[in-house]
């Protein structure tokens, strides 16, 4: 189910997948794994099988059944790019995030190998913003925009969007607007660089 969120860089959390695996030093304290424990102790449903990863297929339709633009925090409880989570059921999440132009959907994963292989053949919806976790356990959201879109309107919102969570996230959230090259030359992967290291 999807739950309105405490979370303040977010409003709705949707869990079409629970439970993980630890894969790095940012995984040690996961508030996930404590607060599936809870939820499982509390005989909630859906957390039957606490923090082992379980897919939540009857929860896919949740987004298409909300209409009021809403972020939505997507697997606040897992990571959609998972080892174990078929390529397939990732597809589904994301035709259901393609489906609601509506909404704003942060993707956000500790298997960036796996984000990246995934995006090599399915287009990226525009309405996504992909991040990863970094070892220092700062979120990156990287938003890409072709020079020609710039001056857009839905870029303005997404530039404003984004900085607004990145000052909400006290200083755990970073967030770009990529370009080709930015108006000092420097590519998208020194951009990143730079914002990494600016902070």
């Amino acid at each position: 189910m999807s739950t309105k969120s405490k979370i303040e860089w977010t409003e709705q959390t949707w869990n079409p997948a629970t439970g993980c695996t630890k894969i790095s030093e940012g995984c040690r304290n996961c508030y996930a794994e404590k607060m599936a424990h809870r939820l499982k102790a509390m005989g909630l449903k859906g957390y039957e099988n606490g923090f082992r990863l379980t897919l939540q297929p009857e929860r896919l339709p949740e987004p298409l059944n909300r209409k009021k633009p809403t972020m939505y925090f997507v697997n606040s409880m897992s990571d959609i790019f998972h080892e174990r989570i078929p390529e397939e059921y990732i597809r589904r999440v994301f035709d259901v995030i393609k489906a609601c132009p509506q909404h704003t959907f942060q993707v956000l994963t500790k298997r960036a190998d796996r984000m990246e292989q995934f995006f090599h053949s399915y287009d990226a919806p525009p309405n996504a913003w992909l991040g990863c976790q970094l070892t220092d356990g700062r979120i990156l959201v990287v938003e890409y925009k072709g020079e020609h879109l710039l001056g857009s309107a839905d870029t303005l919102e997404k530039q404003n969007l984004g900085a607004l969570w990145e000052e909400k996230s006290n200083g755990q959230g970073l967030f770009l607007m990529a370009t080709k090259k930015n108006d000092k030359g420097r590519d998208v992967s020194q951009q990143i660089e730079d914002k990494i290291k600016h902070i």
